[in-house]
């Protein structure tokens, strides 16, 4: 019995050598690391000033304790959620929208009468900053790359 080679339709190759990638707009970098810097940069600032704003405020350390509590668990819970709203929306309004709000509120923080509602703004603070925290096109969380089985430690045996 002869055996035929592969049909050369399966055995093509693709000549990508001449195609070249979008060049990515000037500036792009500094945009990024100024927008993930806010995160952070909205936590460090405000920590030596507790005694300050518990004084201002007329609220006990337990209290302003908890306005970083107040930004932290939002920061946190829209990890489930911020890459499926920028995806539907588009990245860009997201991450317009989330400025806006997180400098609206940042403007109030300066301006609270109570610690309830440094709370309140510190909570919207939290959630705008975690929703700038977008990823770049292409790019996905682990357990939807390799499934949920990999991100715990789950991995198939070939």
């Amino acid at each position: 019995m002869l055996l035929k080679p592969c049909s050369t339709v399966a055995s093509r190759r693709i000549d990508v050598s001449h195609s070249n990638p979008p060049a990515a707009p000037r500036g792009i970098a500094g945009l990024l690391a100024s927008l993930a810097s806010l995160g952070p940069f909205s936590i460090d600032t405000y920590l030596p000033s507790f005694n300050d704003i518990g004084a201002s405020l007329g609220a006990t350390p337990l209290e302003v304790q908890q306005t970083l509590t107040a930004y932290l668990l939002p920061f946190a819970l829209m990890t489930l959620w911020h890459g499926a709203i920028s995806d539907a929306l588009g990245r860009r309004r997201v991450v317009l929208v989330t400025v806006a709000l997180f400098a609206l509120a940042s403007a109030g923080c300066m301006f609270v009468a109570r610690i309830e509602e440094l709370w309140l703004l510190r909570a919207l603070q939290g959630d705008d900053c975690r929703c700038r925290h977008g990823r770049l096109p292409g790019d996905r969380p682990r357990f939807v790359r390799w499934g949920a089985g990999a991100a715990a430690g789950f991995h198939r045996s070939r």
